[in-house]
């Protein structure tokens, strides 16, 4: 699976890292039609409302699924997104069996 992580006002930290790579090794072995996962995480610079958005897009196929969010923590954003993008995959893959 080709994976791109690209950062904004935000250095990577390796807990984040670990995060997303255990959710690639699960989707490697759940969801083998993913080819790609581009994430792109922003640290929000608005002093009155700080805080991450976090963006992920799979390839799979010809369709690329998005999710994304916005929270006060960039752990809690990944979670979320994450969790968000799995459930795409879910929807994705039922309704391809049923077509």
């Amino acid at each position: 699976m080709n994976l791109d992580i690209r950062t904004e006002h935000i250095d990577m930290r390796p807990e984040w890292h670990r995060l997303i790579d255990a959710w690639v090794e699960r989707c490697q072995r759940y969801h083998p039609s993913v080819a790609g996962l581009d994430i792109k995480v922003r640290q929000r610079d608005d002093r009155r409302r700080p805080g991450a958005e976090v963006e992920a897009v799979a390839s799979t196929g010809r369709r690329r699924l998005r999710a994304a969010t916005k929270a006060p923590l960039v752990r809690v954003a990944l979670h979320d997104v994450l969790g968000a993008l799995e459930d795409e995959l879910l929807v994705h893959e039922a309704v391809s069996r049923a077509a």
